[in-house]
């Protein structure tokens, strides 16, 4: 986000208005309830959508009657106020990274009298070798390789593939056996690998490092920080205490 002047704190407060509304996709966002003291903002924002419809007895018609069904899922929020970082919980295949961010910046801009509030993923830059260096195990590995303009470079093994199969990419996605480490030297991925660092192609991938799931994403050209939170036996979701001990102990951001 922007850089936390005094002003920029004030502003940022002032837009984390509880009930705001905004539409994304098919997706309608609110600000939850918002606590604020000297040092954090802390809440939740979320979504619900139309899942379908459902027939439901309706009393008054004496009769069944047809009505939408709605899901929603919710994503509590860390916001420091000396630095404006966020930390936040995700919620896999529903609130992800860029879903949260792009979601967050709206609920902003719609509530506040400041305009132009960007909100952004964060991430460190490297190089995917580096991030195989600094992670204990590399787990998953997705590596899209384009067909290139003009050649192959003497990849042999990956134009075999494109080529024979007439196809406009490759797409090869691994996953470690549990435990164990994916080695990226193998000579097929390894080709694919450089023919995505000479900018045809994405790489995505995850890693551990000391218990921490650490991902990659080459189109961002680094890695996104992120911190697990162990939770009790009864408990579904993240609190936004423990959203905010993230953030005091320098974890995950937005």
């Amino acid at each position: 986000m922007l850089p936390a002047g005094r002003r920029d704190r004030d502003a940022v407060v002032a837009a984390l208005v509880t009930g705001v509304v905004i539409e994304r996709y098919g997706r309608e966002w609110r600000m939850g309830r918002v606590s604020v003291d000297r040092t954090f903002a802390t809440g939740r924002i979320g979504f619900q959508r139309v899942a379908g419809s459902a027939e439901i007895w309706d009393e008054v018609r004496g009769d069944f009657r047809e009505r939408a069904v709605l899901t929603g899922v919710t994503s509590a929020f860390a916001l420091r106020l000396s630095d404006l970082r966020i930390a936040f919980q995700r919620r896999p295949g529903n609130i992800e990274r860029q879903s949260f961010a792009g979601a967050f910046q709206a609920l902003l801009n719609a509530a506040s009298e400041t305009e132009g509030w960007h909100v952004h993923p964060e991430s460190d830059p490297v190089a995917f070798e580096e991030f195989v260096a600094e992670v204990d195990r590399l787990t998953k590995l997705t590596v899209r390789a384009n067909r290139p303009n003009p050649n192959y470079r003497g990849r042999r093994r990956l134009e075999a593939i494109v080529e024979g199969a007439h196809a406009r990419y490759l797409s090869l996605t691994l996953a470690a056996i549990e435990g164990d480490s994916l080695d990226p030297g193998e000579p097929t991925i390894a080709e694919a690998i450089q023919h995505v660092a000479d900018e045809y192609g994405v790489i995505r991938a995850e890693g551990v490092r000391e218990r921490n799931v650490i991902k990659y994403d080459s189109d961002r050209d680094g890695i996104a920080p992120e911190k697990r939170v162990e939770l009790a036996a009864d408990q579904r979701e993240v609190t936004e205490q423990q959203v905010r001990s993230t953030l005091d102990s320098d974890g995950a951001g937005a």
